[in-house]
């Protein structure tokens, strides 16, 4: 497991979700950490496209748009096969249309040299072990979950 401090971060867009004050608490940590310099944080095209939806909250497009990296380079083959994979264990039995941006944003953030990727995705967390098979250079974490191997790593517990 990399140093999160010293890695890339990519996020789900549903991250944001301020659900009671403690999240919100946790929320502004993070920020301030991607803030100060601490974490580097990568908002992919499609998390982009997911935040600029006119019903989100100005000052939360804004302070994010700084991190926004437009992709700029054509899946190849096998990172191809690696999408539909991804896609075909988010959706399972589900609804196609449903998962097919979680695949796309999780895609995204490795061919992007994310090493964490953080969601508030339930079905997305439940799949971290399918999902590592494909992408075995991240991890998918809850925004508490991360913060907590930060604090892990800045205490000591981990190297």
């Amino acid at each position: 497991m990399k140093d999160p401090r010293r890695g890339l971060i990519a996020i789900d867009a549903n991250v944001f979700d301020p659900k009671d004050a403690a999240r919100e608490m946790v929320l502004e940590r993070f920020y301030h950490c991607v803030r100060t310099g601490e974490l580097n944080l990568i908002v992919t095209e499609t998390v982009w496209r997911e935040i600029s939806d006119p019903n989100t909250p100005t000052p939360l497009i804004e302070r994010y748009r700084e991190f926004y990296r437009a992709y700029e380079f054509s899946p190849d083959d096998e990172e191809q096969k690696k999408r539909q994979s991804a896609q075909d264990i988010l959706v399972g039995r589900g609804q196609k249309y449903r998962h097919t941006n979680d695949a796309q944003i999780l895609s995204e953030a490795v061919e992007m040299g994310a090493s964490y990727f953080i969601t508030g995705d339930h079905r997305i967390l439940s799949k971290d072990l399918q999902l590592r098979v494909i992408y075995p250079g991240i991890e998918i974490r809850s925004l508490e979950g991360f913060m907590k191997i930060l604090d892990d790593f800045k205490n000591g517990f981990r190297k």
